[in-house]
């Protein structure tokens, strides 16, 4: 498999963050944190508290990354720990008792997007599935992660990613098919 150039700068950020090197720890930052809090967002449906799950993570990755054996996995090693701590978050909102309710119009749309209906269609189309699904198609069509990637950072088989991922696909076909018959 052919790897690119942004897997071989982070796997070198990574050694670098090993060493101690705060710029590096920086740039790993600047460079994951959009894609982390998008992920912690879709997964609680709620972007603040994707955003603080996402902060959460970042503490744990910066104390866990010297630890980290094979730095060119820094990214799925990363998006497990935000799924991780995602989960903590739902766990404790649900012994908390807290409505469930959800701002989904609460994630920030980009320029390029608010001047597209298509892509406006489409937004509103997976503010309709569930948040794993939501995630999963994030991190194979925003992020471009490859299948291997998405299973190590679910912490499930790629077999099992490659399922979910069918199903999510499905669920957004039947979601965009609806909003064509309401036409």
């Amino acid at each position: 498999m052919e790897r690119v150039g942004s897997d071989i700068l982070d796997e070198m950020l990574v050694l670098e963050a090993q060493a101690g090197n705060r710029v590096a720890i920086s740039t790993l930052v600047e460079r994951w944190h959009p894609t982390m809090v998008r992920h912690a967002g879709y997964l609680l449906g709620d972007p603040q508290r994707g955003a603080d799950a996402a902060q959460d993570a970042w503490v744990s990755i910066i104390r866990k990354i010297s630890g980290l054996r094979d730095p060119a996995r820094f990214g799925a090693w990363a998006l497990r720990i935000v799924t991780n701590k995602c989960r903590d978050a739902a766990r404790k909102k649900a012994r908390s008792g807290e409505r469930a309710a959800i701002d989904r119009d609460a994630f920030p749309a980009r320029e390029s997007e608010q001047t597209s209906e298509d892509v406006e269609r489409l937004r509103v189309a997976l503010r309709q599935l569930p948040g794993e699904q939501r995630a999963l198609l994030s991190l194979r069509y925003v992020d471009q992660l490859r299948v291997p990637q998405i299973a190590e950072a679910m912490g499930v088989p790629e077999g099992t990613v490659k399922s979910r991922l069918h199903a999510a696909r499905d669920a957004l076909r039947r979601v965009l098919g609806e909003g064509d018959e309401a036409e």
